[in-house]
């Protein structure tokens, strides 16, 4: 019988995928051990790693819109790409805002035709 080799899978701990989707996986030796660090625009201990809301620092020019995004934000123009029809979020052109009266939040619903977070 043979010794497996030190780069044989068998030594690398990432490979069972110990880490949040959204950090990397660092192999630290080859005795499996790893670290995990989450990705840019998301933060935490790297097995568990939350989206962060970039649009609460305002890093939009004066006369944007700033929507996040998983793992970043992007900037608009509200007069050309956002409706807020009364609603406390700024939807994006392709997404209709609803209105929840009973609880006092409304959220952002993509149009028939359209995928994301509104």
């Amino acid at each position: 019988s043979t010794t497996p080799s030190p780069t044989t899978a068998s030594y690398n701990g990432c490979l069972k995928s110990p880490c949040s989707p959204n950090a990397t996986c660092t192999a630290t030796d080859l005795r499996g051990n790893y670290n995990c660090s989450c990705q840019p625009g998301f933060t935490g201990n790297g097995t568990v790693c939350a989206d962060v809301n970039e649009c609460l620092a305002s890093p939009c020019p004066t006369g944007t819109v700033c929507f996040n995004t998983q793992g970043s934000f992007y900037c608009s123009s509200p007069s050309v790409t956002a409706q807020t029809d009364g609603c406390t979020n700024a939807c994006s052109g392709n997404a209709t805002c609803t209105n929840n009266n009973s609880t006092g939040t409304s959220s952002c619903v993509c149009k028939r035709g359209f995928t994301g977070n509104g």
